[in-house]
């Protein structure tokens, strides 16, 4: 691996928290694309759980889903956001 790999690597690595995979090509088997990881790492980036997606609580993916997209819409906007609970009422954000 070249140094500017490396580095590029690491920058992702720490900065943004990405996990390396390292070089597949020296894993088991010669298959290029593991189908299940892959879909396990899709759908957790994003923001979906896999494990209530295949559950049959429709209700408990639903919530998780959506406290998943706040947490990352309050990330990116730096801010807690405001809200409309399941009974239709809107409840303001902490600090707003």
């Amino acid at each position: 691996m070249m140094r500017t790999q490396k580095s590029a690597i690491l920058f992702l690595m720490d900065s943004l928290g990405y996990e390396y995979l390292d070089n597949w090509r020296d894993g088991d088997g010669d298959r290029t694309i593991e189908a299940d990881f892959l879909t396990e790492r899709l759908l957790t980036s994003h923001a979906v759980s896999p494990e209530l997606l295949r559950s049959d609580s429709f209700e408990e993916f639903l919530a998780d889903r959506r406290r998943r997209m706040v947490a990352l819409v309050e990330r990116a906007m730096g801010k807690s956001v405001s809200q409309v609970t399941d009974e239709g009422v809107y409840e303001e954000a902490d600090g707003a």
